[in-house]
């Protein structure tokens, strides 16, 4: 899938339908957790309402990872409200989902497509990805300890497309020590909260 796959996507101001869709999924992840919280009906009501408006944007920006972190975003909520809730949140996933993701896939590659029908691998293996995360290999590879240095990763690469993959990205351009920063930054983020 080529830039004119990703041209029919929503990208709101970012450009990019992967970055509008984790904006969209944290904001309602949010919404619901003001929702969850509210004391007022009506606030309650309203919220929701906003968070549903959200969601169906995140859909047509077409973002797997966007949906996954939604799905992230409402088990740590339910985390919070106790067993029944993460109870509720991953049966819901789990049935939702057999039926949501070819749903998903139909609209994302269009009903016509080989791609569509050969499942998750055929469609990571044609999304122009795989070139990329092998390339950051190479470029991490080329300075493992320290990397090559923040934001160079497409320059050095010989590539004109980013990694696709935040983690590739962040060990090419900061190498080991700084993935281990970063662990320890997400650790101590996980801890506090």
């Amino acid at each position: 899938i080529g830039p004119s796959a990703a041209a029919d996507r929503m990208t709101g101001p970012f450009g990019d339908p992967n970055y509008a869709g984790a904006y969209l999924a944290a904001s309602a992840s949010l919404a619901v957790a003001i929702g969850v919280i509210a004391r007022s009906t009506w606030v309650r009501v309203s919220v929701m309402g906003l968070a549903g408006v959200v969601v169906a944007a995140l859909l047509l920006t077409e973002s797997r990872g966007g949906l996954v972190a939604l799905a992230a975003g409402l088990f740590a909520i339910a985390i919070t409200r106790g067993r029944r809730a993460v109870l509720l949140v991953v049966t819901a996933v789990l049935v939702l989902l057999p039926f949501a993701y070819p749903v998903f896939v139909e609209m994302r590659f269009g009903p016509d497509s080989a791609v569509a029908g050969r499942g998750l691998a055929a469609q990571l293996e044609n999304s122009d990805r795989v070139v990329p995360w092998l390339a950051g290999g190479e470029v991490f590879l080329s300075s493992p300890l320290f990397g090559v240095g923040f934001g160079r990763m497409v320059e050095e690469s010989g590539l004109e497309i980013e990694a696709h993959n935040w983690y590739v990205s962040v060990l090419g351009e900061v190498g080991l020590a700084g993935i281990v920063l970063w662990v320890l930054f997400i650790i101590a983020v996980v801890v506090t909260l």
